[in-house]
């Protein structure tokens, strides 16, 4: 191969995220109860295989041929049952990179209806709640860590690299946090992603 042609085709490559498997968005919802300005959070169904009457914000999977937001309106539309012209998207937030392979996009957005009018999918979602902005910026999250390893599989060719099984991997941590507000924990990566809305601001 010559040098042209590596670069012509270089020239058609994009660059992306090694490792990563899926791609998810989820919306930030804000929306008045009361007239106070609050996060909507979503328990998911007990029905779900996957986090079952855990806490999130709306969201999922972004499908072949749809954008980050498309995928995060969508979610918000099926979860919700609201309509489009319901969601003001006001900014893209932050992504997280996770280190199972996966990256969560998301956007801040607010709801324009009242609370007690949406009538939610059940085959998604078992209840709602929100928690007024205030209480979140007056009350910090704990903080726990989780530590992350590396763990090899039977057969891993030690002898290829330096040191053998003496190898010394890098250890990572992985901060974890919580936020009690009543009888609701919000915990994990939507606790993550409050804690940098809320620094936003």
């Amino acid at each position: 191969m010559d040098l042209e042609k590596l670069k012509r085709k270089l020239a058609k490559h994009e660059p992306r995220s090694l490792g990563i498997k899926n791609i998810y968005s989820v919306l930030i919802p804000l929306i008045y109860v009361d007239g106070e300005l609050s996060l909507l959070y979503e328990t998911r169904a007990l029905s779900l295989s996957k986090q079952p009457g855990e806490v999130s914000f709306p969201g999922g999977m972004v499908e072949k041929g749809e954008s980050y937001l498309e995928a995060a309106i969508r979610e918000t539309i099926e979860e919700l049952n609201i309509y489009s012209e319901e969601i003001e998207v006001i900014k893209k937030g932050d992504y997280f990179i996770s280190p199972y392979n996966f990256i969560i996009n998301s956007y801040i957005g607010f709801i324009d209806r009242e609370l007690h009018t949406i009538e939610f999918s059940r085959d998604e979602v078992d209840s709602l709640f929100t928690v007024p902005i205030e209480f979140l910026k007056n009350n910090s999250p704990a903080i726990h860590y989780a530590e992350i390893i590396t763990s090899t599989e039977d057969g891993f060719p030690y002898e290829l690299i330096p040191n053998g099984k003496n190898y010394k991997w890098r250890k990572g941590k992985y901060p974890i946090y919580f936020y009690q507000y009543k009888k609701n924990i919000i915990w994990g990566l939507t606790a993550r992603l409050t804690k940098e809305f809320i620094d936003l601001l």
